[in-house]
């Protein structure tokens, strides 16, 4: 009954008809859409919407929605969720634009894992308020440091699940890194992110079968912001890893000539230039994240000032005085924070690859368990960890 009802209500907001799946089923099933949720009761959903073919029901579904059969039953309010719910149904059909507002320092989490490789569910919360209470606004969930691409598919959504529900308390913005899988897995996150209620996504290329080209990278990352038309989508650039080695301010500029909701780039490059080339090429309601935590002064003197980078985590206030001294112009403070920041991280790296020392390290300085990394990665010995502190002591950024 409250299916046919939040149905006839988005019917009653949307600026025109949608089309009819009912000619697509006849040769399949004998059920109307109008008796199924298409979304959630046909197994290709977001397959059928991107490349067509037949929709297929899920195994066990029956019908369960009447919107073909008048009701005389008296229409209750909806819910403030179930409104927004359709009122973003309702901009994406009229076309409105997707905005983003995330800007500044914006933290890659860790995800949090227990001794014997489990998630550790309940660290989250907490780990949010710390951010939060340093100053951070906008977290990313999911990236190199997240370690998603080591994670199946229901885990990766349970833990945007327990980082959706922290903003609900912090207001943090939640930015998703759905890439790292098989494209199927990569379109499945995108939408159910859009659904949960996460605030944009960034999208790595795909990683075995490469593109090759700006084309071909432009029509991948189109593929993912299809899945999610309502959300901000950015594309993660980082050629040391992915080797995906195409022009950014050429992607930048075809990105935003044929996709709506394309709204920037992570640059996790040490090629300033072509970083500067790319804010250049950049709109205003767009973005440009620098992942190189070392250069973060010198990118914020040519104008990039937004940054997602590991050590935001560790060293939050460090950095955000960083982008404060080149916004009052004090070069030479600037500078000299910068080289505090860049002591610190190299503290680290003697020490081993950069997830497993960069957890000791979230350990060290902040006291939240965040664990081992996820295999095949190995955390680093006890006697390294001991090194990492001891340094860490010597240059005063923990008692």
């Amino acid at each position: 009954m409250q299916d046919h009802k939040d149905q006839a209500a988005a019917q009653d907001l949307e600026c025109q008809p949608g089309p009819s799946f009912c000619t697509v089923l006849q040769n399949i099933t004998n059920s109307c859409t109008q008796h199924h949720k298409v979304e959630n009761d046909m197994e290709n959903y977001v397959k059928y919407k991107l490349v067509g073919g037949k929709l297929k029901l899920k195994k066990g579904v029956v019908p369960h929605r009447f919107a073909c059969q008048k009701q005389s039953v008296e229409k209750p309010e909806r819910s403030v969720v179930k409104t927004l719910k359709i009122a973003k149904l309702t901009a994406s059909r009229c076309g409105l634009r997707v905005v983003f507002k995330a800007r500044g320092l914006m933290p890659p989490v860790f995800t949090p894992l227990n001794d014997d490789y489990t998630i550790n569910y309940e660290v989250i919360p907490a780990y949010a308020d710390y951010l939060t209470k340093a100053g951070i606004k906008s977290v990313l969930v999911g990236g190199t440091t997240g370690e998603h691409m080591s994670l199946n598919v229901a885990d990766r959504k349970k833990v945007v699940d327990a980082w959706v529900k922290t903003a609900k308390t912090t207001g943090l913005h939640i930015q998703v890194q759905v890439g790292g899988a098989p494209l199927a897995d990569v379109l499945d996150l995108a939408s159910y992110c859009e659904k949960e209620g996460a605030d944009s996504l960034l999208t790595l290329p795909e990683l075995y079968f490469r593109p090759q080209n700006v084309n071909e990278l432009v029509s991948y990352v189109e593929l993912v912001a299809k899945a999610a038309p309502n959300l901000p989508v950015l594309y993660y650039h980082i050629p040391s890893m992915s080797k995906v080695e195409i022009n950014m301010p050429a992607f930048v500029t075809a990105a935003t000539a044929h996709i709506p909701n394309f709204k920037g780039i992570k640059f996790t490059s040490n090629d300033l230039s072509e970083g500067a080339q790319v804010l250049r090429a950049l709109k205003d309601d767009q973005e440009i994240f620098l992942g190189a935590d070392t250069l973060l002064a010198p990118a914020a003197l040519l104008g990039i000032k937004s940054s997602i980078g590991t050590t935001w985590n560790l060293f939050p206030r460090l950095a955000q005085d960083i982008l404060d001294a080149v916004e009052k112009n004090d070069v030479a403070k600037a500078r000299a924070l910068q080289e505090k920041l860049s002591l610190a991280i190299e503290a680290h790296t003697v020490e081993g690859a950069w997830v497993p020392i960069m957890k000791a390290g979230m350990e060290i300085v902040s006291g939240i368990k965040v664990g081992p990394p996820s295999l095949p990665q190995r955390p680093i010995a006890e006697e390294a960890r001991k090194r990492i502190e001891d340094r860490l002591r010597n240059l005063r950024i923990i008692n």
